[in-house]
């Protein structure tokens, strides 16, 4: 039996799955000392960390870009999910008409919504950005004129 699925849209959900997992948990223990907000963004990190490594080694097709390129945008898509994760998860739990008898049902309900709109940026973002087959257009050689025109007409040296 093949444990691995082959579709790595299932790799990302179980890697991802894995990754959240570990990042909902750890806010926990988190917030017995620190702010709601500070917790998620802490255990957000974590997350991120756990989930380069999956992505990587078990997700994507091999890259053969420049380890600290992949980091670097691992990091940028991370970023903008981890942004979604943190507003997402105060907002939710910060809407006035919550019980307060509610809120040990609100802060892990709303922590993992922020996760979920997270792993669909997440997803798209490292599939096309961090661990594409090809650099991302800004890092391309624009030095070379074919690159620009492949149809040969700009550059006629006649």
């Amino acid at each position: 039996m093949h444990l691995i699925p082959t579709d790595p849209r299932l790799r990302y959900i179980a890697a991802g799955g894995f990754a959240a997992g570990v990042n909902w948990l750890v806010r926990f223990p988190l917030s017995l000392f620190m702010p709601f907000g500070f917790a998620v963004a802490l255990a957000t990190v974590i997350g991120m960390v756990i989930g380069f490594f999956t992505y990587k080694h078990f997700v994507f097709d091999r890259t053969d870009r420049a380890i600290w390129l992949q980091v670097r945008d691992f990091i940028g898509v991370n970023i903008v999910g981890a942004a979604a994760t943190v507003i997402v998860a105060v907002a939710i739990r910060d809407i006035p008409q919550w019980p307060a008898d509610w809120m040990i049902i609100i802060d892990p309900t709303a922590h993992a919504t922020g996760i979920a709109l997270a792993a669909f940026v997440n997803y798209f973002g490292h599939r096309y950005i961090t661990f594409s087959r090809a650099p991302p257009a800004s890092v391309l050689d624009s030095k070379a004129p074919e690159s620009a025109d492949p149809s040969g007409l700009l550059n006629d040296h006649t």
